[in-house]
């Protein structure tokens, strides 16, 4: 079932809200989305929401409303707790800049993994 597919063919879609937030989950969900599998910038996402006003009543994020979430996510992905290996790889990238502002990013990948996967198909890492 695709998400993007279901918001904008029901517009009626009931709004589920997050204890003490104002977005609706969808909204938080779609825009985290085209941020990460489409490459949309945090402005551009509001522009995009604005091309659903006419299928959706999602109400248009602003990009600091949008970068709180992300980073809400990524303090999570640094919180939970992992999995205990002893053949963990990591990349350390602090190359990443916005106006003044940069982004240290941590990429961790299992030995195993890049042995098993990268390796023999002689490609780079992948989301998947």
């Amino acid at each position: 079932m695709n998400f993007e597919s279901d918001i904008i063919s029901s517009p009626q879609t009931e709004t589920v809200r997050a204890s003490g937030h104002h977005y609706c989950v969808q909204t938080v969900q779609l825009a985290v989305k085209e941020i990460i599998n489409c490459g949309s910038s945090l402005r551009g996402v509001g522009k995009i929401f604005g091309l659903y006003e006419e299928f959706t009543s999602l109400e248009a994020p602003s990009f600091s409303i949008i970068r709180k979430w992300l980073g809400r996510i990524g303090l999570y992905e640094l919180n939970r707790e992992k999995e205990y290996r002893t053949d963990w790889i990591f990349i350390i990238d602090l190359t990443v800049e916005l106006g003044t502002q940069k982004c240290l990013v941590v990429l961790g990948v299992t030995q195993e993994y890049f042995e098993q996967s990268v390796l023999p198909s002689k490609r780079g890492l992948s989301p998947d």
